[in-house]
């Protein structure tokens, strides 16, 4: 019986390792005036960081970075409902804050005492050329310029998700809207890169470093640097990360008609 009981549970693990699997975006949207990429790590079977795209309309493309604390099912969990909420509710309003808030409302009722995510959610318009960024107690954003070659933390405030009722996590939560001229990048990740000094530091160097690559090698030197930074440490964590860098010329973007052309 005890056998039979611990296939069940093997069997049940590959299916929720499958379907969290399939959750993560399986290619990176194609927008206009932009090169995108994005990338996942889970250390274990099942993990809560994750990163997802969604198209909010012709016009607009949201980005997702979350984290859920700890690790395994608890944060796989979290991960699946509140991908699932914010994904309902994102095509409403091109405003990040208010789609934070909305999906606070929404899972505030299903959280419970001491559950919580965090997550980055950012709007990205191609025609203006400009992204807007609301955190839920998340890792900031890192944009470099491309004009001066600087890298500057965006960190608007915000309470976690499912820690506070809808008045509180209005009153915290701050928006920003941001330009972004050809050649600026902008990175977004949890804080398996960003949960230290020294690692603060590599991926401030490497954005500097490494910015003018496209977003894909982009990943790929930086996926380098912290396989080099962690080496015989051992100290891996989950994390996820999107990347954006603009290219073409603004009457490029104004013209185009679909973000997913």
């Amino acid at each position: 019986m005890r056998m039979l009981e611990a296939d069940l549970l093997s069997h049940d693990l590959k299916v929720a390792v499958q379907i969290q699997a399939g959750l993560l975006p399986r290619s990176t949207p194609r927008l206009s005036g932009y090169d995108l990429a994005g990338y996942h790590l889970t250390t274990g079977a099942l993990g809560g960081a994750f990163h997802d795209f969604i198209k909010v309309d012709d016009d607009h493309l949201g980005i997702m970075v979350a984290d859920a604390p700890g690790h395994g099912l608890a944060g796989s969990l979290l991960m699946v409902e509140t991908r699932a909420v914010l994904r309902s509710i994102a095509p409403t309003t091109t405003s990040p804050s208010e789609a934070l808030a909305k999906a606070n409302r929404v899972l505030l009722h299903d959280f419970k005492q001491n559950t919580y995510i965090s997550i980055l959610y950012a709007v990205l318009g191609h025609r203006r050329s400009r992204i807007r960024v609301a955190s839920a107690g998340h890792s900031p954003m890192l944009l470099w310029r491309s004009a001066d070659g600087l890298c500057s933390l965006i960190n608007p405030s915000g309470l976690v998700l499912g820690a506070a009722g809808e008045d509180v996590f209005r009153e915290t939560l701050q928006e920003y809207a941001i330009p972004l001229e050809p050649g600026d990048r902008f990175v977004i990740t949890t804080d398996g890169l960003t949960e230290d000094e020294p690692r603060r530091r590599m991926l401030s160097r490497c954005a500097q470093a490494y910015a003018a690559l496209s977003s894909q090698d982009f990943l790929d030197a930086l996926r380098r640097e912290q396989r080099a930074h962690l080496s015989g440490t051992g100290s891996w964590n989950d994390w996820s990360i999107v990347t954006g860098r603009r290219i073409g010329s603004a009457r490029a973007a104004a013209e185009s008609r679909s973000i997913f052309p």
